[in-house]
């Protein structure tokens, strides 16, 4: 997403891999996405979009063609003509902008490097860097990174060697120093997301076992704790994931299911809590993002005229009684209870004495 959350930039593949970048506006009422329009990403493979800070420009990353591009967008968000595309390691996976949004860390998988390069905000321009982007052990595989919403740290996650290392950020001279392992998992790194009041960091792993990974960040080193191994059936090959702007849920997408899975987190302990709850996926389900709805329609004086309810041969969010209860706080008018085996009346009669 653009900063604005009105605009997303999704990349894919076309014939003989080669990349288009997509773009949609978004309804900010009720979230629903129009495509705006669709253009070359200039490279093979593109594996990531990011927008820099200031909304100006798009940050592609083509993997199979080793390069980062830089196209400028226009007052509508579109992206133009790229105006520069800078080779970096072998086959980068995600470009990162420092919180300033003066550097670029570019994760390269295959190398077992992770690139800085400077970012001129007027321009788009992309400028190589002495400075290193972070030291790595030499069986990593780099390939998410994300800064703490302090500013004040990093995690790394890896497709090979530790899961996950955490580093201290310096802002004004933009280095990534003092690496830590924070994983006992070895291997099959995806994804990796802090959670929006930084006190929980988030991982996902791949390859079998496929899990998520919850870590609880020290309030003073912000450096991360193991607290929870969280894997389900409804979720296999985890390859990216979102926590909502509200910190209580997290939404990822099952690649091999080909469905997105919604989970809850406690918002006390970070944990994943509940069942899980699925939605199938068109495609592969590879990409993942969350944006606010910034004005939630009213359901007042609504009827809801198919609400699935439990218990029932499918598992079921909420049972009759439950989604009474959140019917009646929208204001709605009425419910109409639906189930695949048996009649509803009788149970409808016992909601309404309750609610």
């Amino acid at each position: 997403f653009a900063p604005s959350g009105r605009v997303l930039h999704v990349v894919g593949v076309g014939a003989e891999q080669a990349g288009v970048i997509q773009s949609f506006a978004r309804d900010p009422s009720i979230g629903v996405l129009a495509k705006l329009g669709e253009v070359s990403s200039a490279g093979l493979g593109p594996s990531h979009a990011a927008v820099d800070p200031a909304g100006h420009h798009l940050l592609v990353v083509n993997l199979r063609s080793d390069q980062v591009c830089s196209f400028p967008l226009s007052a509508a968000g579109l992206p133009a003509t790229p105006s520069m595309c800078l080779h970096t390691g072998a086959r980068p996976h995600q470009a990162r902008f420092s919180p300033d949004g003066r550097f670029v860390f570019v994760p390269n998988r295959d190398d077992a490097s992770v690139s800085r390069l400077r970012f001129d905000a007027n321009t788009g321009a992309l400028a190589p860097d002495d400075v290193g982007g972070a030291p790595l052990r030499t069986e990593a595989r780099p390939r998410h990174l994300v800064f703490h919403p302090s500013g004040q740290a990093a995690y790394l996650v890896h497709e090979g060697g530790a899961l996950v290392v955490s580093y201290r950020y310096d802002e004004a001279s933009g280095v990534l120093s003092a690496p830590e392992l924070a994983s006992t998992r070895h291997g099959g790194g995806a994804h990796v997301v802090v959670s929006p009041d930084g006190r929980f960091l988030y991982a996902s792993a791949r390859t079998a076992p496929s899990a998520l990974y919850v870590y609880a960040l020290d309030a003073t080193t912000l450096r991360p704790a193991e607290i929870q191994r969280y894997a389900d059936p409804a979720i296999a090959v985890p390859r990216d994931f979102d926590v909502d702007p509200a910190g209580r849920h997290l939404v990822v997408g099952s690649q091999e299911h080909r469905s997105v899975v919604q989970l809850r987190l406690d918002p006390e302990s970070g944990r994943i809590a509940g069942s899980p709850r699925v939605s199938l996926a068109r495609g592969g389900a590879a990409f993942v993002a969350t944006s606010p709805v910034d004005e939630r329609p009213s359901l007042a004086g609504a009827i809801d005229l198919h609400g699935h309810t439990g218990p029932d041969v499918s598992p079921r969010t909420l049972d009759d009684v439950g989604l009474a209860e959140r019917a009646r706080a929208e204001g709605m008018r009425a419910i109409v209870l639906k189930n695949h085996v048996t009649i509803t009346s009788d149970r409808a009669a016992l909601a309404m004495r309750v609610v």
